[in-house]
């Protein structure tokens, strides 16, 4: 049986809007978002096996016409959720703006295994975050399951398969930022991934196109 993972960014946040936040895992979808997660679920034709989401509110939210459209199907909660690796204290009242200055000073100092505070997460922890993932991937048993995740993490996963996480080091870190820079995923945007038979996973598609941006591409909460 061939087995599909459909991973879909969460819809716009908060944060992508530019509005202060409380704390990286509540951080809440707008009202646009909440209309991105309702039409990307009334245009959706089929049927998940599992429904898979993070432990973050905006994935949550996301997945929740979902749920409502396909009651009897399996839900699972994932750590895929986004690369935190700011202090979570930062978060509290402020906006992406505001974080700046910090995403800018974490990233030119490309230590992979710095951690700004203990609940952080280093480079190295994330990257064995995506690495993990595609293992349990493979171990899945569903035909069709749908992850809800964020714009980090699926391209942690996207650059994990081509092996840019094989050597931790500074340049793993600077290749991960060029390659989120020049991939931007857009809210509710979908990635199909296909586990092969010889328990190897292959990158199939997106539903986006990709957008040049003068975005430095730091923050994507």
């Amino acid at each position: 049986m061939t087995k599909k993972f459909w991973f879909i960014r969460h819809g716009e946040s908060v944060s992508n809007a530019g509005l202060k936040t409380e704390h990286p895992k509540t951080v809440a979808l707008t009202q646009n978002g909440e209309a991105q997660a309702q039409s990307k679920a009334a245009g959706f034709q089929h049927r998940p096996d599992l429904i898979v989401t993070s432990p973050y509110l905006r994935t949550k939210q996301t997945a929740a016409p979902f749920f409502e459209k396909f009651g009897d199907v399996p839900q699972e909660e994932w750590n895929i959720h986004e690369y935190t690796y700011l202090p979570h204290a930062l978060y509290n009242g402020t906006t992406n703006d505001d974080r700046r200055p910090a995403m800018r000073e974490y990233w030119d100092l490309a230590d992979p295994f710095h951690r700004t505070s203990p609940e952080a997460e280093s480079f190295a922890d994330f990257a064995a975050r995506c690495q993990h993932t595609l293992e349990r991937m493979k171990k899945c048993q569903e035909g069709l399951t749908v992850a809800f995740s964020h714009g980090y993490f699926i391209n942690g996963l996207l650059l994990c398969l081509q092996g840019g996480f094989e050597n931790m080091g500074p340049e793993a870190m600077a290749g991960f930022l060029q390659h989120h820079r020049s991939n931007r995923i857009e809210n509710c945007a979908l990635f199909e991934f296909t586990v092969t038979n010889d328990t190897g996973i292959v990158f199939d598609k997106h539903d986006m196109e990709v957008k040049e941006t003068v975005s430095d591409g730091l923050a994507n909460d």
